[in-house]
């Protein structure tokens, strides 16, 4: 699991690797217009029940939660951070 610079979060499956490990590829990525609108900056894994959620934080001020059984469909949760001035 990974973030991208251009919002997008990715996750890997070693499993599918042939070889040395130099070329992963993504095995899911989610959808760029539902992503992030800045770069992923830190992805987590969440202890759940089915063991398939995370959350991403981007500096475009966005906690994002996703299900990787269903990526495409977007975060399951947004919540907004504000600054107070």
């Amino acid at each position: 699991m990974g973030g991208s610079y251009n919002g997008s979060i990715c996750f890997f499956d070693r499993r599918d690797n042939k070889g040395s490990g130099a070329n992963i590829r993504a095995s899911l990525t989610s959808v760029l217009e539902k992503s992030h609108h800045d770069p992923v900056y830190d992805v987590y894994w969440i202890a759940g029940k089915a063991g398939s959620e995370c959350v991403s934080t981007s500096t475009d001020g966005r906690l994002l939660w996703w299900d990787q059984r269903n990526l495409e469909a977007g975060p399951t949760e947004e919540l907004k951070l504000i600054e107070n001035f």
